[in-house]
């Protein structure tokens, strides 16, 4: 399933400083509650405190703009650009945030840990490389967020923005950038009885 950007439901925080952006989430009737979600969010200058999310494990990464200064219990400090890792954390914990320009857009995937585990990275794409392959064999749902380029992943093509999803077994995943190379995100939700896979190219 192919979700375009400008389909993502948006929601405008409650203190004014940001916008989130849901790309997909289950169940999708419970507002309050949910196993698994995936948004971005724009998040203003100078920032704020996280929401709290009992029983939630949280990865970050940032989709566009400078940085974001993330303080976790009011001790540590994480630092996270255009090109960090994806930062993981508990939604129970204080975390504070802290904007260095106007505003800038990140990506989250939360899910509860009673249910699910994810997985998140940022990869790049070379054509010299094309096409990445991945086995979906077991029960895990993937998704595709294109950070930039443009991809083809089998028979959809995803501009800035985009997010496939895949949740059927035993399919052969090929995806090809259609310029000189393409970054993107891919996420996996794992039910807990399955373990993570590897990408592989």
């Amino acid at each position: 399933m192919l979700f375009g950007r400008n389909e993502y439901k948006e929601m405008v925080w409650k203190n004014g400083n940001g916008i989130t952006f849901e790309i997909d989430r289950f169940p999708k009737d419970d507002k309050e509650d949910f196993q698994w979600r995936l948004s971005m969010a724009i998040v203003k200058y100078p920032g704020g405190p996280f929401s709290f999310y009992p029983n939630i494990d949280r990865s970050l990464a940032i989709f566009h703009g400078n940085e974001i200064l993330l303080k976790i219990n009011k001790e540590k400090l994480i630092h996270l650009n255009e090109t960090s890792v994806p930062y993981s954390f508990a939604g129970e914990a204080s975390i504070d945030c802290e904007i260095f320009q106007d505003e800038i857009t990140d990506f989250n995937v939360m899910t509860n840990r009673k249910y699910f585990q994810h997985k998140i990275q940022r990869l790049t794409l070379n054509r010299s490389d094309n096409p990445m392959k991945i086995n979906n064999s077991n029960e895990n749902i993937l998704f595709f967020t294109l950070i930039n380029g443009n991809l083809q992943i089998n028979q959809f093509h995803l501009t800035n923005g985009d997010t496939l999803k895949f949740d059927n077994q035993n399919q052969i995943i090929e995806i090809s950038t259609l310029d000189e190379i393409s970054t993107f995100f891919f996420i996996q939700i794992i039910p807990l009885k399955f373990n993570i896979n590897e990408s592989s190219s």
